[in-house]
């Protein structure tokens, strides 16, 4: 669809994509520092809670769509400008999960050692996650051979060299 993050793509073709154009997935650092800022906000815009006009999500039940943002699913790339993070960047949270280039690791404390160094990391949340599972440190191991159908997408990102 013109203008909605592109989902339905597995570690490898976001990786291959961002590649073919001289970028690459941003590491979970650089991920959450672009979500959270320097002071280290919950949110992109702040510490004020989710609502629908600042990020795409799904209702109180976990993974069922909800239209009351205006969406039934994906929004468009520039959707939410109040959601936007301090660099003006859009939908770190919400919308789709995006893969990162990081290897799931124990991060802050989790206790998932079976599964390192196994999966790839997706941060952000999607359009059907419920508003608890938003936040600008949110984030899941999955197979990196794994297409999520229409709630996982990818963001490149650009060396400043």
């Amino acid at each position: 669809m013109p203008d909605h993050p592109v989902v339905g793509v597995s570690f490898t073709d976001a990786e291959a994509f961002c590649a073919h154009y001289g970028l690459k997935l941003p590491s979970e650092q650089e991920y959450e520092r672009a979500a959270r800022g320097p002071q280290g906000a919950h949110f992109p815009w702040g510490d004020a809670p989710v609502d629908a006009t600042r990020a795409n999500f799904g209702r109180g039940a976990c993974c069922d769509e909800d239209a009351s943002d205006g969406h039934d699913m994906t929004a468009p790339a520039r959707s939410f400008p109040l959601g936007a993070g301090r660099e003006g960047l859009l939908n770190l949270v919400g919308n789709v999960w995006e893969w990162t280039r990081d290897f799931y690791a124990p991060y802050g404390g989790e206790a998932l050692p079976e599964i390192a160094g196994k999966y790839r990391v997706l941060r952000g949340g999607a359009w059907n996650s419920d508003p608890t599972r938003l936040s600008t440190t949110r984030r899941l191991a999955y197979d990196p051979d794994f297409r999520f159908a229409a709630n996982g997408g990818f963001r490149c990102v650009r060396s400043p060299d």
